[in-house]
């Protein structure tokens, strides 16, 4: 690969990691559905450690620093253990805050787009549907089956 391709990729992962920090901000500044100094304490703590590891790397590697290389092996390493090995760790949260871990209930699904379009719940249902449930009626539409849910990966 050329040197302009080298550097292509470093901006490419800088930009990425910057969108992570941004992420970061966004869960501390409470922008993320849930206040932050609420939220279970492993999530403020790893919040606050990987917005520091994906500003490094976002900064660094966008000013050519030298710490930017072994803080995005640490970050990505880190990232990986964390949903892999000690997946369960992070999972292992208060019950108002399972849902963000486990995939969101379709009831939570339908009071957040209800709250944000001022939809009715007649018309929510239809559209979680494919709109091929007629609103009002009760029951499912036949074309879905009965199946218990099953568990959700990451």
């Amino acid at each position: 690969m050329t040197s302009a391709g080298v550097k292509a990729v470093v901006w490419i992962v800088a930009l990425l990691y910057g969108a992570g920090a941004v992420v970061h901000i966004a869960n501390i500044a409470g922008l993320s559905g849930s206040s932050w100094l609420e939220s279970p304490l492993k999530w403020r703590v790893l919040d606050v450690a990987d917005l520091g590891m994906d500003g490094v790397v976002a900064i660094g590697f966008i000013a050519d620093w030298w710490m930017a290389l072994p803080t995005f092996v640490a970050a990505a390493l880190s990232q990986i253990l964390l949903y892999t090995v000690g997946r369960t760790w992070i999972t292992d949260v208060p019950e108002p805050f399972a849902p963000a871990v486990v995939g969101a209930q379709p009831e939570l699904i339908r009071t957040r787009i209800e709250a944000a379009t001022g939809a009715t719940s007649a018309s929510v249902g239809a559209a979680a549907h494919g709109g091929h449930r007629r609103a009002g009626s009760s029951g499912t539409c036949g074309n879905h089956t009965s199946a218990p849910p099953r568990p959700r990966m990451w």
